[in-house]
């Protein structure tokens, strides 16, 4: 399946990874930070992750960010050689596919992703995709709409406490009987937040 983790910056995605990847400890991981400025190079996560698991490839080939106009001409050699990466390491081990900082995402990876996710010889209990990102993702892409039309791609959407919700919780883990101070909730909830 393929999870979306969506919220501001701080709100706990990494942390959620992070316990997703100890609790699927049986998982080979694949974990890829997307910035701004490898938005425009085309393919980057999927290059990085063809040479991160060169054991499980039957091709000898190396990619790199220089054989982009080459792979740009040979989309579907690349495609294919890419899912038969993972097809590869699906049949020995289970894979987690983290995509983090996905606003960023270029729309050639995107398509890359939706080619794997749309492959069905490979899209089974054993590969799990966790994309994490702001609300910044370009939801106009024709590649991310079709994403979201994947019937086992989910969204979970982080939010930070609001000053109740800070006060409940506060209260709930300490326990106490005494009164608090509200300088006390304000200070928390101000470095919380």
């Amino acid at each position: 399946f393929c999870l979306m983790i969506q919220g501001a910056s701080g709100c706990g995605k990494t942390t959620l990874v992070n316990k997703l990847e100890k609790l699927n400890s049986n998982f080979r991981i694949f974990k890829y930070k997307m910035a701004v400025a490898l938005k425009n190079i085309p393919f980057a996560p999927f290059i990085s992750l063809v040479n991160s698991f060169s054991d499980f490839r039957k091709f000898n080939y190396n990619f790199s960010i220089k054989d982009i106009n080459e792979l740009e001409t040979n989309k579907k050699i690349f495609f294919e050689n890419i899912k038969s990466v993972v097809k590869n390491i699906l049949e020995k081990d289970r894979l987690m596919i983290i995509l983090e900082d996905f606003q960023y995402i270029d729309s050639d990876s995107l398509e890359v992703l939706l080619f794997l996710l749309n492959s069905t010889d490979i899209i089974d209990k054993k590969l799990m995709i966790i994309l994490t990102s702001d609300y910044n993702v370009n939801y106009d892409s024709v590649y991310f709409r079709e994403l979201l039309k994947l019937s086992f791609f989910y969204t979970i959407e982080l939010s930070s406490l609001d000053m109740n919700e800070t006060i409940s919780l506060i209260n709930g883990i300490l326990n106490i009987d005494y009164n608090i101070s509200d300088k006390f909730y304000e200070k928390i909830f101000f470095y919380s937040n």
